[in-house]
């Protein structure tokens, strides 16, 4: 399945919203916003927040459709200039095992050495394939936040991971 990682830009919004409340319905655990605060969302939120972010999308070359997504952030902030972060990992689940989410990453990783010294990410503890695909590129547990995640009265810890890339 050939797959094109690239950005996404305000006008994608739509069919990053459409992919976004998918990873929010089907895995609300693993992300830290919520399917009811997202669907809230206007289109200008949703442009808003593509435009002041730098989000990739893995798309299928032969429909260009969107697949999956990860997001990838820095702070202005000078004392901790030299991080970065990845979050937002989602890739559907008809597109498992495409290797989406290895270029979804590399993406980020490529991204992360042009500016940091250190990229980051959170996982949830019981998500297994994605902290097989983590430490398959590099990533390393550098410690565990108990309840990280709240859903209901229901909490989940969570794998704090980074990626040294000095």
């Amino acid at each position: 399945m050939p797959i094109t990682i690239q950005k996404i830009t305000p006008d994608d919004w739509r069919v990053w919203k459409a992919i976004r409340l998918e990873s929010l319905k089907l895995h609300p655990k693993s992300f830290g916003s919520t399917l009811e605060i997202e669907t809230a969302w206007t289109e200008k939120k949703f442009r808003d927040t593509i435009e002041s972010n730098t989000i990739f999308g893995a798309y299928l070359n032969n429909d260009n459709s969107l697949i999956g997504t990860v997001g990838f952030f820095t702070t202005d902030n000078p004392k901790m200039s030299h991080k970065s972060r990845m979050g937002g990992m989602y890739v559907s689940p008809e597109s498992r095992g495409s290797g989406a989410s290895h270029g979804l990453i590399e993406a980020v990783i490529e991204q992360a050495r042009q500016c940091s010294l250190q990229l980051h990410c959170s996982v949830v503890i019981d998500n297994i394939p994605a902290l097989k695909l983590y430490k398959r590129h590099g990533f390393i547990i550098y410690g565990t936040e108990p309840r990280a995640i709240k859903i209901d009265d229901r909490y989940y810890d969570e794998y704090h991971m980074l990626l040294d890339l000095s």
